[in-house]
């Protein structure tokens, strides 16, 4: 999963200029949002054409992100094989199954908030 490492650095990457934007000295340009998105591009090319690298088994049911509708990513053992499909419980924000990038940005959060008296 070496490849999905290299997918999360740069869409971590590109989450972190577009967060600091405005601190930028000097500015940050267009330009280089636009190769951020190509390099990211590229890397998820890579992962499409090569199975062996893909978060998803076509041999199981890929499930929607109940909060921003992608797709929830199957976990697999170090060996490759699929364990588990159906992503994390999105309670309390949604009925129904979250991916994990909606888990650890919007569900947790909103459980540690119900936790300190909040909603």
């Amino acid at each position: 999963m070496e490849i999905l490492q290299k997918i999360r650095g740069v869409i971590s990457r590109l989450d972190h200029a577009l967060a600091h934007a405005n601190e930028a000295k000097p500015p940050v340009t267009p330009i280089f949002y636009e190769e951020r998105i190509a390099e990211a591009i590229a890397v998820l090319r890579g992962v499409l054409n090569d199975p062996k690298h893909s978060e998803f088994d076509l041999d199981y049911e890929i499930l929607e992100c109940v909060i921003c509708s992608g797709q929830i990513e199957h976990k697999r053992k170090p060996d490759g094989e699929v364990y588990w499909t159906e992503g994390n419980s999105a309670e309390p924000i949604e009925d129904g199954r979250c991916c994990e990038s909606c888990n650890s940005s919007v569900v947790i959060p909103a459980r540690l908030e119900q936790l300190r008296g909040g909603v």
